[in-house]
């Protein structure tokens, strides 16, 4: 399914396992999947000649899976959650410092990743303990 076979399916409306099982064998095309990601799912009839891409995104409208082609094996994928994170490519992320020594942010693969590594200081006079309404003391120690 690397490149989008032209099919002729006919297979009625049933369940999604059920389907699944009769695309594979009328496309010749493979399909992986976690059984529960198709418990209980239906799909409805598709029939008629068309690319197997199409067969299979019609079979599975309305599931909420979504799937992947890898070496021409179809792997069925559930959705990310709604609140699933979002991966960004690298990310810059700069800032002016309140004086005292923080943990510097990296960037990881995964994410920003917390190191202990000075960020800039500033000017000395900015420094909490150099600054008179602190008396030396750390701004967590600070209430108003």
């Amino acid at each position: 399914m690397a490149e989008a076979a032209s099919v002729t399916v006919s297979i009625p409306a049933q369940s999604l396992v059920g389907a699944l099982r009769a695309f594979a064998e009328q496309s010749g095309v493979q399909v992986l999947y976690e059984p529960s990601l198709v418990e209980g799912k239906r799909a409805a009839a598709v029939n008629g000649a068309m690319e197997s891409n199409d067969a299979l995104s019609r079979l599975l409208r309305g599931s909420g899976l979504l799937y992947q082609v890898d070496n021409g094996t179809v792997l069925l994928l559930a959705p990310p959650p709604d609140d699933a994170a979002l991966e960004l490519g690298t990310t810059s992320i700069t800032g002016t410092g309140l004086g005292r020594p923080r943990k510097a942010l990296v960037p990881t693969p995964q994410g920003v990743d917390r190191q202990d590594a000075p960020v800039d200081q500033g000017h000395p006079a900015e420094h909490p303990r150099h600054h008179p309404a602190t008396d030396g003391r750390p701004a967590s120690d600070l209430h108003e």
